[in-house]
C-alpha cells in the first residue's frame, strides 16, 4: 500500500458520499445552508474514517500473511509503518469529527 493509493480513495470520498445520496440539500436560508455544508463535511469525513479502516484491515491481512511465509522482511517492515501512520490518521481525524460536531451542535440534539 503506498500513498498514491491512500490520496486516490480521499480523492474520492465527495463522489462517494455523493453516490450514496448522502449530500444534504440547503433549504435557502444562510443558517440551513450552512447546516448542509456541516452535514456534508460530517459525511465526507467519516467516509474518510471507513476508507482508513478499510485500508487498515487489507494491511493487517497482508501482514499476517507475510508473518506466515516469513519472507519480504521490507515489505513487511513498510506495512507495518503504514498501519501505525493510519492508525494516527484516523486518531487525528476523529478528534476533528468530534471537534466540529460539537463546535456546529453543542447540544448534540441535530447532529
Amino acid at each position: 500500500m503506498n500513498a498514491a493509493c491512500t490520496s486516490s480513495a480521499i480523492d474520492e470520498v465527495p463522489a462517494l458520499a455523493e453516490t450514496c445520496g448522502v449530500r444534504s440539500a440547503a433549504s435557502g436560508n444562510p443558517a440551513g445552508e450552512q447546516q448542509a455544508r456541516t452535514r456534508d463535511a460530517l459525511t465526507e469525513l467519516h467516509v474518510y474514517a471507513l476508507v482508513l479502516d478499510g485500508e487498515r484491515e487489507l494491511i493487517e491481512n497482508r501482514i499476517a500473511e507475510l508473518k506466515r511465509v516469513r519472507s519480504r522482511a521490507h515489505e513487511l517492515s513498510e506495512l507495518r509503518r503504514r498501519r501505525t501512520e493510519i492508525g494516527a490518521q484516523l486518531d487525528l481525524l476523529r478528534q476533528t469529527i468530534d471537534a466540529l460536531r460539537a463546535a456546529v451542535d453543542p447540544s448534540g440534539q441535530n447532529l
